[in-house]
Parts: structure tokens; C-alpha cells; sequence
């Protein structure tokens, strides 16, 4: 699971807070006020003739505009290829599940979400990977 912080701390806001001592209340409120970001399983999973890639997002309390990209990555060569992607405007109050599906094909994948939206006013753009699976040939007859 990745913890995000939606945009209530930009990059420079962020280093300087992990750099330094955060007090209770600063820490209460950034918690208060973000949303996180799952992979269930952590990886893909193969079903009949399919792989299933799974995602759940929480927030705790909701943005304004979030929009979450689901994609079936397939390595080829060094390169991650989307070979199926789905978006969902959805907002997460306070959690929404996520799914794509992809034709069984074998060889190494992960699923990829990208999520854009604001909160409070402030845009946040992120992107966060589950871990790879190997699908075998065998798997996809199964």
C-alpha cells in the first residue's frame, strides 16, 4: 500500500517536513487529509482465459475531481506497454475498487494506476505499480 498525500504538501513542503521533526497536529491534519492507494492482490492475477488486475482507492475525505487510470502493463524488452487500460471518475467516499481485464497472454505483467485530481483546490498527479507477476503459457490454458 503507498500512502499519498493529495497535493495538501508540494515536493519542496514535503522534504522539508521529512527532513524535520513534524509536531501532532501537523501530522493529524496531513493524515486527515489524503487519501491512499492499493493493489489487491499486490500483483496480477490469472483467471479463465484472463488477467485480472485489481486496485482500491481511499480517501479520507473526498476531493473534488479524482480520476483513477487502471492499466495491464506487459514487459517487452526493458519497456512497460499498456495492452488495456480503463479510467473512472469516481470519487473514492470514503473507498472505490478498480478493475481491468486483459486476454491471457504469458510473460511478465504488473499493474499500473495513475490517479489525477484536486483536493481542497490543490491538483495532485500520481502513479504507483504493483508488483510484477510472471504468467506462464500453461496458466493462460488453465
Amino acid at each position: 500500500m503507498v500512502r499519498f498525500l493529495c497535493a495538501l504538501l508540494g515536493a519542496t513542503a514535503f522534504s522539508v517536513l521529512a527532513a524535520a521533526p513534524v509536531d501532532a497536529a501537523l501530522a493529524h491534519t496531513s493524515a486527515a487529509k489524503s487519501c491512499d492507494l492499493g493493489f489487491m492482490p499486490i500483483k496480477p492475477s490469472v483467471g479463465v482465459g484472463s488477467i485480472l488486475g485489481n486496485a482500491w482507492a481511499k480517501c479520507d475525505i473526498p476531493p473534488e475531481h479524482h480520476v483513477l487510470t487502471l492499466s495491464l502493463e506487459r514487459r517487452e524488452g526493458r519497456a512497460w506497454v499498456a495492452i488495456e487500460s480503463t479510467s473512472d471518475a469516481t470519487i473514492p467516499s470514503p473507498r472505490h475498487t478498480y478493475a481491468v481485464r486483459v486476454v491471457c497472454g504469458s510473460g511478465p505483467w504488473r499493474v499500473t494506476a495513475h490517479v489525477t485530481g484536486s483536493l481542497q483546490g490543490r491538483p495532485f498527479d500520481f502513479t504507483d505499480s504493483s508488483m510484477e507477476r510472471f504468467v506462464s503459457a500453461d496458466e493462460c490454458t488453465r
